[in-house]
């Protein structure tokens, strides 16, 4: 999962502690009116184990021709504290800022032990300021913390792959992944696996389009290594959206006592089409009046068609078919389309008479000799 994949994040985690709180054991950090300016900034503020969030120190209000040197601190969810190496910049002559970018987790920061974490609290990111002697330290904290987390999101529709990656445990170690509700504790998933060479355990779950909608919890548990905290999250999975990009009339005009067809195709998150469900098309005339057609699922066409009969006496002019918002239910409370209804506008013209005239080839001398026209 490349980061930016993790940056959208739903429920179930409380990403918006103050500062006063997720800190305790950490001074205030007061800007100053006045004089040089720190920031800290997690980018992204949450992101997968096994992949690194980036420190961003910005300073402003530098000494220029000055060396500047930092060290980044790290207190993981487990409370031990991380510790980078001294990170250096040295301004020019004018420059009154700049930045410092810092990943973690990295050899630049050192120690022991395991640093993807899961859980609460939130990881705390701040810096000290080595030179030139600040007033006080840290000079930089994060405002609300970063977070890693086991899922490539926080929230899946039906039919989406869960994608779910730890880090942390011994090269070739047996791991269990297990997947379950959160209200049933159903388990959907139970899957045996082993960790890569460096250590890192993935695997992945096919969501079923008649998922159960709930809060689901993951988590990773390895044969030999103890994570505290341990590997678990939750995520939720809701309904899917179904797209249905148009709807379609097979010709673009007709002729009265023609029968006009309407046809699409839904497909799921994953870009599977439906094949079970039902819709009502909405038919309206120039003049309002309007008739609901119930769709049939054509399974040689892959799509849901609907049919209308018209009349010699129907009014003439642009007659528009709507299938509404979420006017498509896959049978399982799969819906669409989600944002826009889709429609489409065929005319409905006059019909052409086709006039058959049927007589004898030959007649008798004197015979009246007789014509039909259909």
């Amino acid at each position: 999962m490349p980061q930016a994949k993790a940056t959208r994040y739903a429920v179930l985690f409380v990403l918006s502690a103050l500062t006063a709180l997720v800190f305790p054991s950490l001074p205030l950090v007061h800007a100053p009116t006045t004089g040089t300016q720190y920031t800290l900034t997690p980018l992204p503020f949450i992101s997968q184990e096994g992949y690194a969030i980036n420190l961003i120190l910005s300073v402003s209000g530098a000494l220029p021709g000055t060396q500047y040197q930092f060290n980044f601190y790290v207190r993981d969810p487990s409370t031990k504290i991380w510790t980078s190496v001294v990170e250096s910049y040295t301004t020019s002559l004018g420059e009154t800022q700049f930045g410092i970018i810092l990943a973690y987790p990295s050899a630049a920061f050192i120690g022991l032990g395991t640093n993807s974490l899961v859980g609460q609290p939130a990881y705390v990111g701040w810096v000290n300021q080595v030179s030139p002697p600040p007033t006080s330290n840290p000079v930089a904290v994060t405002p609300n913390g970063f977070y890693f987390i086991l899922t490539d999101h926080t929230e899946y529709q039906r039919t989406q792959t869960v994608g779910i990656r730890a880090s942390g445990y011994n090269a070739s170690e047996t791991a269990t992944i297990i997947i379950r509700t959160q209200t049933t504790s159903t388990v959907v998933l139970n899957s045996t696996t082993t960790a890569s060479s460096t250590g890192l355990v993935t695997g992945s779950w096919k969501i079923p389009r008649n998922a159960v909608l709930d809060n689901y919890v993951v988590s990773v548990t390895g044969k030999s290594t103890a994570k505290s905290p341990a590997d678990a999250q939750g995520f939720v999975v809701r309904a899917a959206s179904m797209s249905i990009p148009t709807l379609t009339s097979s010709k673009s005009s007709y002729q009265r006592t023609e029968r006009m067809s309407f046809s699409f195709r839904p497909s799921y998150p994953d870009g599977q089409y439906a094949d079970t469900g039902t819709a009502l098309i909405v038919l309206t005339s120039p003049g309002g009046n309007s008739v609901s057609l119930t769709t049939v699922y054509d399974s040689v066409a892959q799509t849901f068609n609907a049919t209308y009969k018209t009349f010699p006496n129907n009014q003439t002019g642009a007659w528009t078919a709507s299938l509404g918002i979420n006017g498509f239910d896959d049978g399982f409370g799969n819906t669409g389309p989600g944002l826009t209804p889709a429609t489409t506008s065929p005319q409905l013209q006059v019909a052409t008479l086709t006039i058959t005239i049927n007589s004898k080839s030959y007649f008798a001398i004197g015979e009246q000799i007789k014509f039909n026209s259909t």
